[in-house]
């Protein structure tokens, strides 16, 4: 979605508003869930071939 193939500023986001959340709400829970981009698997396919 950014265009840097990076998704550990996005995680770190998350995990930060989760923490937050946390602190207010003792009592709250949360689920992450991730998938691949149209073709990614296929990308990163030719990546780990060299």
């Amino acid at each position: 979605m950014t265009g840097l193939n990076e998704a550990r500023p996005v995680i770190n986001t998350c995990i930060a508003i989760m923490h937050e959340i946390g602190n207010i709400n003792p009592h709250s829970s949360f689920g992450f869930i991730g998938a691949n981009m149209q073709d990614e698997s296929d990308v990163n396919k030719l990546l780990n071939d060299y």
